[in-house]
């Protein structure tokens, strides 16, 4: 059986899930709270595969969450600006507003880093222990 969490897709073998299922729940919850308790955000981010995860993780939430309806909202002003015969869009044929629009965004929203991928999955953490 396949899992998937944001981007990380985790393949969990079932054939012996019920036998093993407790002592990896167990394990799974005490490395996730020895992760809550020591680490912090910076430890993350000073990390440099972790960093890539959070920042991954970043990068998909604000696609899926800003820029894919900001972007609808965009489209369906320009559409509507066009049947009124107005030139406010004329010269954007080809969505460059709507890009440098996402870029500005992008760089001046604060990103908001999830840790609760690591908490449920501390084998992706596994190298801040080194």
């Amino acid at each position: 059986m396949n899992l998937k969490i944001g981007l990380y897709t985790f393949y969990i073998n079932t054939a012996n899930m019920n036998s093993n299922l407790s002592e990896e729940y167990l394990y799974y919850t005490k490395q996730g709270e020895k992760l809550k308790m020591v680490y912090k955000l910076a430890d993350f981010l000073n990390n440099p595969q972790t960093k890539q995860i959070l920042e991954e993780e970043w990068m998909e939430k604000f696609r899926k969450e800003i820029e894919e309806p900001l972007t609808k909202i965009i489209e369906n002003e320009k559409k509507e600006q066009e049947n009124k015969g107005t030139l406010l869009f004329r010269k954007d044929r080809g969505g460059q507003f709507t890009g440098e629009v996402m870029n500005e965004l992008f760089y001046h929203i604060k990103p908001k880093y999830d840790l609760e991928i690591f908490y449920n999955n501390p084998d992706l953490a596994k190298n801040l222990d080194n």
